[in-house]
């Protein structure tokens, strides 16, 4: 059956709403897929510049944004958007949380950055008020600390560090804190004063007359306002959102995480509405309801993007990684221990594991034994036990964009915290 989400007001309402159901009353397969884990506070790895989880009022809310996240893809959409679109075209970017994203794009337009507009949308009304405000925050915790100044950079790292302070000035901390993340906390609490040190910028005068922030929703694409052509769409690891899908993360979630995780599960159970949250939060959505929901939201954005115009997603594992169903075709899936990066990893930790350290155990009794527990943990543990694993070929957004030719793939990423991974997420509309 297709679910729609237009159809869905929870979706309508909030992007980052977990909402799909999925009936689940199929019988067990051998190798399940490990179970959904809860999501609050987030598993995985945070980075976060900026906002991380966001404190407003009494609420977390998670805004993992940075600037220049996955900068070579995007700098390959503004490439061929200046090339594209020589006189200018908007650039709509969904799911723009504070603004850094939306900042970056308009960093890397370099000389033709006056003629684009750009517009930052998000479902969340305090959200959007933190961009309007327009003070960002750079620790030496965050993932693009390579900003601040004194920091060692590459090449790369030096020129966008050029641009960004040719771009920001310093600003005055704001009365409302930007970083609350664990991350954040952990640096600001434990690490030295001098890994602490936060600095405060905002965009010079003129920075934002290209740019706005408003509330929206990526469902609403067919009836967003406009000016101009639209030359690019961004959608950056928000899609798993949507899909009310972590499989990226719960690939590799330990399962003393999954213990805690079914703990929490019946302390949440005897709260007032803890049911319908554990609903919201441990049901997983069918590779059908996903593949209906990447259909209708990039049907949206073909229907509105310029010939050469791109469409640009997120390279997190939870874009990335989706795990089959049960009535999967085996044509459409690849077992997880055959991927090649897997193989390679698994190769490499046996390698380690099977070397010749009687030297080492000489000098050091059991210190070995300490450092290679890791090692045989993840093999045994994170490898081995999934090697199983049903996984997807194509995720549901690679098929919607290659249905009929009418996107082709320009750039393909790493993915984030997934070594030897990669992902198409520069794609362009060609017909």
């Amino acid at each position: 059956m297709r679910i729609s989400p237009i159809q869905n007001t929870k979706l309508q309402n909030n992007i980052g709403t977990k909402s799909l159901n999925t009936n689940n009353n199929k019988e067990k397969s051998q190798n399940p897929a490990p179970s959904r884990t809860f999501k609050f506070p987030p598993q995985g790895v945070y980075t976060p510049a900026f906002l991380g989880l966001m404190r407003i009022g009494e609420n977390l809310k998670p805004a993992t944004s940075f600037f220049f996240r996955d900068y070579e893809a995007l700098m390959s959409a503004t490439n061929m958007l200046r090339e594209n679109f020589p006189n200018g075209a908007t650039i709509l970017d969904y799911g723009c949380s504070d603004g850094e994203e939306a900042l970056s794009l308009y960093m890397l337009l370099g000389d033709d950055k006056k003629k684009f507009k750009i517009t930052g949308i998000d479902t969340d009304e305090d959200i959007i008020r933190i961009a309007n405000q327009g003070v960002y925050s750079i620790y030496r915790g965050s993932a693009d600390r390579f900003l601040m100044p004194n920091m060692i950079k590459d090449p790369t790292q030096e020129e966008l560090a050029e641009t960004f302070h040719k771009t920001m000035k310093h600003a005055k901390e704001p009365d409302e804190p930007l970083n609350n993340s664990p991350k954040f906390y952990l640096t600001y609490n434990r690490m030295s004063p001098k890994s602490r040190k936060q600095l405060f910028y905002r965009p010079r005068s003129g920075v934002l007359d290209n740019i706005e922030y408003k509330t929206g929703n990526i469902c609403n694409l067919d009836r967003e306002q406009t000016e101009g052509k639209i030359g690019a769409i961004l959608f950056r690891n928000a899609f798993y959102q949507l899909m009310n899908s972590s499989d990226g993360e719960d690939l590799f979630i330990d399962d003393d995480m999954s213990k805690i995780a079914e703990k929490y599960k019946d302390i949440l159970a005897s709260k007032e509405g803890g049911k319908e949250l554990i609903e919201l939060l441990f049901t997983r959505t069918s590779v059908e309801e996903k593949q209906a929901i990447a259909d209708e939201i990039i049907d949206k954005a073909y229907g509105r993007l310029e010939i050469g115009g791109v469409f640009v997603l997120g390279n997190s594992e939870n874009e990335s990684i989706f795990f089959a169903d049960d009535d999967t075709p085996d044509e459409d899936v690849v077992r997880f221990g055959d991927i090649p990066a897997v193989k390679e990893r698994k190769q490499l930790l046996e390698e380690t594991l099977n070397r010749d350290y009687s030297a080492e155990e000489a000098d050091f009794p059991g210190l070995m034994e300490l450092v290679l527990a890791p090692v045989k943990k993840e093999l045994e543990g994170l490898i081995k036990r999934r090697e199983d694993i049903r996984i997807l070929k194509k995720t549901p957004m690679q098929k919607a964009l290659e249905r009929d030719g009418r996107f082709t793939p320009a750039y393909t990423s790493s993915v984030s915290n997934m070594p030897g991974f990669e992902t198409p997420t520069v794609w362009v509309k060609v017909k």
